[in-house]
């Protein structure tokens, strides 16, 4: 196997969920729900670092091979290879390996964020039926809940919301009747992006937020006439969900 190969196929994909999902039962068996105030910022956190920590540990040791080796290999060519031939390798390794492990990163970034809300529903014994696939196209959602009525509470989580939210967003209400979606829950881990403007368009089609509980939007707007009723701190996610799947 080509060196290259060999180091990205060590790169971690889902090798930190067993770590992380220690960490988050200890958090929640000590804090219950409470421990949602950080616990999905951590989850992110300590997914990314550890795999981060593990992708510079294999380029290390991919590039001091490939150099404690390259002398020896050039040596069978004729002519002779400069020091600067021998830089544009090293270099050219290196970026190859970037290039094919930004690809895993980015897919494992978002795969590592999703598991954390499966993690706490289930850890609270709230049913979730993964990524799903009876749902429109036109409807990006991480996870689903089924009420008790047979319908559906869509669930989708991200850092920000940015312009990610057009695309699990729809003004036709045909659209949610036919596919019994009831609720679609927004989990949000950073409300830098969030304005009332977005939020007021979303609620207005079945949409509902939970936010950091020390937010600034979670604080100016949870008194809202309009939209304050659909604003939640994240350490009602639980509470929340429970009680749609009773009565939605």
């Amino acid at each position: 196997m080509l060196p290259t190969n060999e180091a990205v196929g060590k790169v971690p994909t889902d090798e930190t969920y067993a770590f992380v999902k220690r960490y988050a039962t200890a958090i929640l068996d000590t804090k219950k729900e409470q421990g949602l105030v950080n616990l999905i910022r951590d989850w992110d956190d300590f997914t990314g670092m550890l795999a981060i920590n593990k992708e510079r540990d294999l380029i290390v040791e991919l590039y001091r091979n490939v150099k404690e080796n390259l002398a020896t290999s050039l040596s069978n060519f004729e002519e002779n290879i400069s020091k600067s031939d021998e830089d544009v390798v090293l270099t050219a390794l290196c970026q190859e390996y970037e290039r094919r492990v930004a690809q895993k990163r980015k897919t494992r970034a978002g795969k590592d964020l999703e598991s954390s809300i499966e993690f706490i529903f289930n850890y609270f014994d709230i049913q979730t039926g993964g990524k799903p696939k009876h749902f429109t196209a036109g409807l990006e959602i991480d996870n689903w809940v089924e009420t008790k009525n047979g319908w559906y509470i869509g669930v989708t989580l991200k850092r920000t919301l940015r312009e990610r939210w057009k695309q699990t967003y729809t003004t036709d209400d045909k659209i949610y009747v036919q596919h019994k979606i009831s609720k679609i829950i927004w989990v949000i881990s950073d409300d830098s992006d969030l304005s009332e403007q977005k939020i007021s368009q979303l609620v207005s089609y079945r949409h509902i937020f939970f936010i950091p509980d020390n937010s600034r939007v979670l604080r100016n707007l949870c008194s809202h006439p309009n939209i304050g009723k659909y604003l939640f701190p994240i350490t009602e996610l639980v509470t929340q969900v429970q009680q749609l799947i009773e009565t939605c």
